[in-house]
């Protein structure tokens, strides 16, 4: 049983090798393990010693010579290289991955953890020896790197709600200094803050973060980590409607967003309204610099999702799909049974059919929405649920019990593991 989508590695490779979490059932009991898969070979380098049947929670990220596992309060280091044991370090408690975005993360030769009792942890990752332990003011939700430090949202001491981003070294844990996100908006009798339960979004640069706040209008709080200097953009075509981050997308510099039935691109100087309608749930999945791909929800009537090509400069509908499919997938932790991409000229799509009981693959003309390849998944199970969904430069990888590699080209199955 493979658990979710396959963590990618950074190796130099035509597909990213893998790290897949998976459960054994042919062990006694059956127990979980952490597997390495190279794609271009099409085989397993190496499998984890087994580790319980604590999988479906684990914290996994790697460095240059290690993978490793938060597994409840303890951290478990493998080498990347054999998969074998390396050391096993204590965690104050355990981390709660869905609910704390990216909460183990590594600095070099250096990982830092942060469990759900706000004790920020780091340890060597050579040899597991603690370095240094930070007691927040809140067990805060994220850690975010910001260059080379490590940047965690706080409750400042002396105040019972402001929070802020305080950044650390991760080679002793000193303080590196302290950003405050604040907006004042017109009528407004106070500043806005941000809360130190936010979410931090950081373009994939890593050049950028960014906040929303507000009660009147939503306001953007953006922080340049070269320049160290902070601006904010009021987004009055959102109104006081709720946004969140979590649906946001990054195009280049540009940041999408959506209140529910608006979308507004956020440039580093400009901000305007690509698309709104009043009968649709609006999300933005992919973009390049001509079109947005937008997933539809209908919700004036019956519902249903429709996926939408959309003119980033005029906002003009080039042409939307009907889907069959009605489970999305929300997130890392979340199973569906569709999934949509842009690549190239073209959009992909992978939806299951509920009542032929296939799994269907396409790929569709970006230009017209003619379908250039449609073909039925090979795979053991198509009823059973999309656990997760990675798209790689020629292969989309997909965890349906299985783990299955499929040919973007014409949507046949040209590995699966185990």
């Amino acid at each position: 049983m493979v658990w979710a989508a396959p963590i990618p590695l950074d190796t130099d490779t035509q597909e990213p090798d893998l790290l897949v979490i998976s459960r054994n059932f042919d062990n006694d009991p059956s127990t979980d393990s952490v597997v390495y898969v190279s794609p271009d070979q099409r085989t397993v380098r190496w499998e984890s010693p087994p580790m319980g049947q604590n999988g479906p929670s684990w914290v996994v990220t790697y460095g240059a010579d290690v993978v490793l596992v938060a597994d409840g309060e303890r951290l478990v280091a493998l080498s990347r290289a054999t998969g074998q044991q390396l050391w096993v370090a204590p965690l104050t408690d355990s981390i709660a991955d869905s609910i704390c975005t990216n909460c183990l993360q590594v600095f070099g030769e250096i990982v830092v953890a942060l469990p759900q009792d706000g004790q920020l942890q780091a340890f060597n990752t050579a040899t597991g020896a603690p370095i240094w332990t930070k007691r927040l003011h809140e067990a805060t939700r994220q850690i975010v790197k910001v260059g080379d430090l490590v940047g965690v949202l706080d409750r400042e001491a002396t105040e019972t709600s402001r929070g802020a981003l305080f950044l650390f070294k991760p080679q002793d844990g000193s303080a590196a200094g302290t950003v405050k996100p604040t907006c004042t908006q017109a009528g407004d009798f106070f500043e806005t803050d941000i809360s130190y339960y936010d979410q931090t979004e950081r373009d994939p640069a890593g050049r950028t973060l960014v906040w929303l706040a507000g009660s009147s209008a939503v306001c953007l709080m953006r922080y340049d980590v070269g320049s160290g200097t902070l601006s904010t953009t009021k987004l009055d075509e959102l109104g006081s409607r709720h946004v969140t981050l979590e649906q946001s997308l990054w195009a280049g510099d540009t940041l999408y967003l959506s209140n529910g039935n608006q979308l507004v691109a956020v440039g580093p100087q400009t901000h305007r309204q690509v698309l709104a309608s009043e009968d649709y749930d609006l999300r933005p999945l992919a973009a390049n610099e001509t079109v947005l791909l937008v997933l539809a929800h209908r919700t004036r009537g019956s519902s249903r999702y429709e996926v939408w090509v959309v003119d980033v400069q005029t906002g003009e509908k080039r042409w939307e799909r009907m889907l069959k499919a009605d489970d999305p997938l929300d997130g890392p932790h979340d199973t569906g049974d569709f999934a949509a991409m842009l690549q190239g000229e073209t959009v992909l799509l992978v939806e299951q059919h509920a009542e032929a009981k296939e799994l269907i693959y396409e790929q569709i003309a970006l230009a017209d929405g003619a379908s250039r390849v449609r073909a039925v998944v090979s795979v053991s199970d198509p009823t059973d649920s999309l656990r997760g969904v990675l798209w790689g430069r020629k292969h989309v990888f997909l965890p349906i019990n299985e783990l299955y590699a499929v040919a973007l080209a014409d949507g046949q199955t040209v590995y699966h593991w185990p």
